[in-house]
């Protein structure tokens, strides 16, 4: 789901403007992930960022919502957590991959779904 629309539940300010209760409001995960009140280096790759005990995702567990939260939730959310975890260690287990010397640096960019730019290329060989 590149975003979904939510009703405010009670008047608020958000971002210096008033927004009364009952307006429709875009949640947008990808915007949302990458605020830096509740990141550090919100738009770096830093995999080891879900290691640790983060104070601030005990504070807000709404910080990461790939899946969005509550009622309308996407209901294969455990079942695609589980399964990406699988299909990557399986992977890493029995690939090797790498990316070549020369290659440029790789980022997001937001369109109907997210793509990689420029295009990755990727060396992958089985694993010794």
């Amino acid at each position: 789901v590149i975003f979904t629309f939510r009703e405010t539940a009670r008047e608020l300010d958000m971002c210096g403007y008033t927004v009364p209760k009952g307006t429709q409001v875009l949640v947008h995960p990808y915007v949302y992930g990458r605020l830096p009140e509740w990141w550090d280096k919100p738009n770096d790759f830093m995999p080891e960022r879900w290691l640790g005990d983060d104070p601030r995702e005990k504070s807000n567990p709404y910080r990461f919502l790939p899946f969005l939260l509550g009622s309308r939730q996407c209901v294969g959310n455990r079942f695609a957590l589980y399964e990406a975890a699988t299909i990557l260690s399986t992977l890493i287990l029995r690939l090797d991959f790498k990316m070549p010397d020369d290659h440029p640096e790789v980022f997001g960019k937001q369109r109907p779904t997210l793509r990689l730019m420029p295009k990755l290329e990727l060396q992958v060989a089985r694993a010794k």
